[in-house]
C-alpha cells in the first residue's frame, strides 16, 4: 500500500493498482485544492499543459474535469471575472473604431451623416448612440 501525506491535507491511502485508475489524479487535485486552492490547480495544469511530452496523461485529465456531460463530483468550471470589458468587447470597439475612421477618410470629413451612422449602427447591431460615443473618442484622442 502506497502513503501520501500532503501537508495541511488528508492523507490519501492507495494501493499500487489503485494509481492506475484514472481517476487517481483527480483524488490528487482534490487535495491539492484543500490545500492550497483553485489557484494552485490552475497553475499546476498550466504548467503540464505547456509540456505534453513530460506530462502526457494531462490533457485527457483536463478534459475530463471540463466536459459538462460529467457526473463526476470534481470538475472545472469556466468562470468570467467581473468588470472591464471582455475580449470580445474589445474587439468588436476596435472594429467599430476602424469603421468610423474609414466612413471619415471616404466623406472627407470628422463628421458623418445621420445616414452614415445609422448603417454602421446596423452594421454592428448598436444603437446609433453607441457609434456617437465613438465618434466622440475618436475627436478627443485627435
Amino acid at each position: 500500500m502506497a502513503y501520501d501525506s500532503p501537508p495541511g491535507g488528508k492523507p490519501v491511502h492507495v494501493t499500487r493498482e489503485m494509481m492506475k485508475d484514472p481517476d487517481f489524479d483527480i483524488a490528487l487535485l482534490e487535495q491539492l485544492l484543500n490545500i492550497q486552492g483553485p489557484k494552485a490547480i490552475a497553475r499546476f495544469l498550466a504548467d503540464r499543459l505547456r509540456k505534453p511530452s513530460e506530462y502526457p496523461g494531462i490533457p485527457e485529465m483536463v478534459a475530463r474535469l471540463l466536459d459538462p456531460d460529467s457526473n463526476a463530483s470534481f470538475r472545472l468550471e469556466i468562470v468570467r471575472h467581473r468588470g472591464g470589458k471582455s475580449p470580445t468587447r474589445r474587439f468588436t470597439d476596435a472594429t467599430m473604431v476602424k469603421w468610423v475612421k474609414f466612413y471619415q477618410r471616404a466623406r472627407g470629413k470628422e463628421h458623418l451623416s445621420k445616414k452614415d451612422v445609422g448603417e454602421i449602427a446596423d452594421e454592428f447591431d448598436v444603437s446609433v448612440a453607441k457609434i456617437r460615443k465613438v465618434i466622440t473618442e475618436i475627436l478627443r484622442d485627435t
